[in-house]
């Protein structure tokens, strides 16, 4: 299975919205931001409505790429018109969608669609791991935080304060004499 363009919608959690977070190949129509981040994509609707629950991968006609065609320029598609969704997934979360195509696109095979959802699988766990390592990395820097808070109220305050109550002292002293 070979593939011309390739490119990856995450899901941000926090916000419900998707974002190319990585492309490779893409024709001159799915280059343009605006083309990219407008109304939901079919592939993205499909996710949306939970079309991809049974099963990992599906061929979609691509709306957009469909659109170019029926504007009149087909040149700003590559020749393409399909594309391959894998849900890119880790557990029962779905994390994105990754999409493959190529102008000369064939129905898949099945071994192809076994190939395809193994990829889905194996990227959603090298997501949820980085995921992971920046959640672990954010509680590093708290603990970091916190320490030196630590350090500096135990040690550098209390010295301060040691030293304001000897000044405190010494000016007492010399008012007295």
């Amino acid at each position: 299975f070979s593939i011309a363009a390739a490119w990856i919608w995450l899901l941000d959690h926090e916000t419900s919205r998707f974002y190319l977070a990585a492309s490779r190949g893409l024709p001159p129509l799915l280059q343009e931001p605006v083309e990219m981040t407008g109304d939901p994509c079919w592939c993205i609707e499909s996710f949306i409505d939970g079309d991809f629950v049974s099963k990992n991968v599906r061929t979609i006609d691509c709306s957009r790429l469909r659109r170019a065609v029926v504007e009149g320029t087909p040149d700003l598609t590559g020749g393409m018109k399909y594309h391959a969704s894998v849900v890119l997934r880790f557990g029962d979360r779905q994390l994105g969608i990754l999409n493959l195509s190529r102008a000369d696109w064939h129905p898949l095979s099945s071994d192809d669609l076994a190939v395809l959802s193994a990829l889905g699988a194996q990227l959603g766990l090298a997501l949820e791991r980085a995921r992971l390592a920046l959640e672990a990395n954010a509680l590093a820097r708290t603990d970091e935080r916190a320490r030196l808070a630590r350090e500096i109220h135990d040690t550098l305050a209390q010295e301060l304060t040691a030293i304001a109550l000897q000044l405190e002292g010494s000016l007492r002293a010399l008012e007295r004499e």
